[in-house]
């Protein structure tokens, strides 16, 4: 698929160019940071998306397989593809693994909050997975790895970017359409390429359904806003849609307030 067909302002060119030297940068912050952190293993959740996936690959990479600890920590709402896709990246990666099934702490709490909303439940699923990734980190003697974004960070999409920086975030300074290019790069497996985003917060969740285009799009136009410091109107002059530079723009918004958002003129 060539995404540059939805990316007029020339950004997947630019990334595309860089990626083999995006991945030598990355292996080297990783080795630093875990070192920095009096580390030499690292503990991460893999969900059988391409976040954790490419993370896992670049860890092993850094690290070496023997220093990888894997987690997963399914819901019984979960897409049972998410945990066949994860545990064959185990597999793959020849890395130790443990899986915890979290529905009972979690579901012995809504117990009491009978009618807690969608969102509040999918918050409550990431801050016990944090838990527990804290935990075998403490345990076993890791680096955390908290697996976020910089297309998620700006959107303040998801719960994952409420909750407290208690762990590394290595993809914090990273649209997720370099992510997936890192993926290509590494040849991660295709069903993972392929698997459409989802936080897996309830049963048919689609990260792109939420947001209202696709993430090559949106990367684009946060990569003009943010990046370019380019206007809205210049972005649709070039051909990017405007419905998604609005929602994108309203997300900015919300997310830095009236100081820091870029206005549509």
């Amino acid at each position: 698929m060539d995404m540059t067909a939805s990316d007029p302002t020339g950004a997947w060119e630019r990334w595309r160019a860089r990626t083999p030297e995006l991945r030598r940068t990355v292996l080297g912050l990783l080795k630093q940071a875990i070192a920095e952190r009096g580390h030499t293993r690292a503990v991460l959740g893999l969900s059988g998306g391409l976040d954790s996936t490419v993370a896992a690959y670049l860890l092993v990479e850094a690290l070496g397989a023997a220093n990888v600890f894997g987690v997963m920590l399914p819901y019984r709402t979960s897409d049972p593809l998410s945990l066949s896709s994860a545990q064959g990246i185990v597999n793959g990666l020849g890395i130790t693994s443990r899986r915890v099934n979290i529905s009972p702490m979690v579901d012995a709490y809504f117990a009491n909050f009978p009618d807690a909303s969608r969102e509040r439940r999918a918050t409550r699923l990431a801050w016990e997975r944090l838990a527990i990734l804290q935990d075998f980190g403490a345990n076993y003697g890791g680096c955390v790895v908290q697996i976020v974004n910089r297309s998620d960070l700006a959107l303040d999409f998801g719960p994952e970017p409420r909750l407290p920086g208690l762990a590394y975030r290595p993809f914090e300074g990273l649209y997720k359409s370099q992510i997936r290019l890192l993926g290509k790069e590494l040849a991660i497996p295709a069903q993972v390429m392929e698997r459409r985003p989802s936080l897996d917060a309830y049963p048919g969740q689609s990260d792109e359904g939420e947001l209202g285009a696709g993430y090559e799009t949106i990367d684009a136009a946060l990569t003009w806003l943010l990046d370019h410091k380019g206007t809205a109107s210049d972005a649709v002059a070039k051909g990017l849609p405007s419905d998604v530079l609005q929602r994108v723009q309203g997300r900015l918004e919300r997310r830095v307030g009236e100081a820091g958002a870029v206005g549509i003129d």
